[in-house]
C-alpha cells in the first residue's frame, strides 16, 4: 500500500507478480499515483478487495480529506497516464469481513475534486478532474462478494478476455465519465447486472459472452454503448440490454441477443439506439421494447420472441428498414402511439398481426 499524490512524482515501474494473498481484511494491493505498474499472475483468496488502484484519495470520502504532498508542492489537475497492466490474476470468492465495505475485486478510479483543498492555509489540491488513463485488465479470473471490476473516471481502458463469474453485485461497473472497451471474455452468473454502465460513461463491447446474470446483461443509465463483433447476450433474468434515462448515441452492429427472461432490448426514458445488424430472438417478452424513446433499425433479424417482435409505446419514434421480423408469438411490430417509418421489411409468420397500430400511432 502507498499514499501519495504529487503530480509528476510517481511510484514508477513497480512489478507485483506471482504472489499469494489470503485472509486479508482490507485491500491486498492498494496503490496511489503509480505509473508503468504490472500486477500479474497473483492469487487472491478471501481478501476484502484484491486490487485498488487510484489517482488519489477521493474528496467525498474520508470526511473530505486528501493525502497532500509532503514536499510543499502543489499538483495540477489532469489525467494520470498510468500505463497500468493487471493480468492473469486469479481472484476467488472473498468471504472475509473487512474494515471497509468491499466495492470490487479490482477497482480503478480517478477523482473529481469539487472544491480546492487547503492545508495550513495553503492550496494543496486544486479543483479539477484527476482521471486515470492507459489501463489494461486482461485474462483475469474473478469472483467476489461485490463487483468484479469497478472503473470510475477512467479513460481509454481496455478489458480483454476476463472471466467474471458469481459476483454478488455486477460483473463490471463503469461509472463517472469512464470510456472503456470490453473485448472477448465471459461475464456470467453475477447477482446483479453483467455490466452496469452509468453516470455519463461510454462502453464499447467487442465480442464475448454476457449471460445468465440475475438482472440485465447490459444495463445502461444516462450513458452510451456500442456492441459489435458478434457479442452474445443471453439467458439473463431480466433484459438482455436495458437503455434508460436518456442513454443516447447507442449503437449495435453485430450481436446475438437471445433467450433473456424479459425483453431482448428494453429502451426507456428518452434513450436513442441505432441498430444496423444483429439478431434478437427467443426472448420471453418483446424482442425490442421501445418506451418514450427512439429506435432506428436496419438489416436486423427479430424472431421467435414470446410476445411482439418490436413494440413501440409512449410516443416513441421508430424507423425499421430492410429487416426480417418473423415467427413472433404476438405481432411483428406493434405501436399505440408515436411516429413510425416502416419500409422494405420481411414481416411474416407472426401469430397475431404483421403490423398493429392503435391509438395515436401513425
Amino acid at each position: 500500500g502507498s499514499e501519495m499524490c504529487i503530480r509528476d512524482r510517481y511510484y514508477d515501474n513497480v512489478v507485483i507478480k506471482n504472489n499469494v494473498f489470503s485472509n486479508i481484511k482490507g485491500k491486498a494491493i492498494n496503490t496511489y499515483n503509480y505509473t508503468n505498474c504490472i500486477i500479474s499472475g497473483n492469487t487472491f483468496t478471501n481478501c476484502c478487495e484484491a486490487i485498488d488502484f487510484r489517482a488519489m484519495s477521493m474528496n467525498k470520502q474520508y470526511n473530505g480529506s486528501f493525502y497532500a504532498p509532503t514536499n510543499g508542492s502543489t499538483p495540477k489537475a489532469g489525467g494520470l497516464k498510468a500505463n497500468l497492466l493487471i493480468s492473469k490474476n486469479k481472484i476467488t470468492t472473498d468471504t472475509a469481513s473487512g474494515h471497509e465495505a468491499p466495492d470490487a475485486a479490482i477497482r480503478v478510479f480517478g477523482a473529481k475534486v469539487d472544491s480546492a483543498y487547503y492545508a495550513n492555509g495553503k492550496l494543496a489540491i486544486p479543483k479539477g478532474n484527476y482521471y486515470v488513463e492507459g489501463v489494461r485488465i486482461e485474462n483475469n479470473t474473478i469472483s467476489g462478494k461485490a463487483n468484479g471490476i469497478s472503473l470510475g473516471d477512467v479513460r481509454g481502458a481496455t478489458l480483454s478476455n476476463n472471466t467474471i463469474t458469481g459476483c454478488k453485485r455486477s460483473g463490471v461497473q463503469i461509472a463517472d465519465g469512464s470510456k472503456v472497451t470490453i473485448s472477448g471474455g465471459k461475464i456470467q452468473k453475477n447477482t446483479r447486472n453483467g455490466v452496469l454502465v452509468e453516470k455519463n460513461s461510454e462502453a464499447y463491447f467487442k465480442g464475448g459472452r454476457i449471460e445468465k446474470n440475475s438482472v440485465n446483461g447490459i444495463n445502461v443509465t444516462k450513458s452510451k454503448i456500442s456492441v459489435s463483433n458478434k457479442c452474445i447476450i443471453a439467458q439473463n433474468k431480466s433484459h438482455g440490454i436495458s437503455l434508460t434515462d436518456k442513454s443516447k448515441g447507442c449503437k449495435i452492429s453485430s450481436a446475438e441477443i437471445k433467450n433473456n427472461s424479459g425483453n431482448g432490448i428494453a429502451m426507456n426514458k428518452g434513450s436513442v439506439l441505432t441498430m444496423t445488424g444483429g439478431t434478437v430472438s427467443s426472448n420471453k417478452k418483446n424482442g425490442i421494447s421501445v418506451t418514450a424513446s427512439n429506435l432506428t433499425a436496419k438489416k436486423i433479424t427479430v424472431n421467435n420472441n414470446k410476445e411482439n417482435g418490436i413494440g413501440f409505446s409512449s410516443s416513441s419514434k421508430g424507423t425499421v428498414n430492410s429487416s426480417k421480423i418473423t415467427k413472433n408469438k404476438k405481432s411483428g411490430i406493434t405501436a399505440n402511439s408515436g411516429n413510425l417509418n416502416i419500409s422494405s421489411n420481411t414481416i411474416e409468420n407472426n401469430k397475431k398481426y404483421g403490423i398493429s397500430l392503435a391509438g395515436s400511432a401513425k
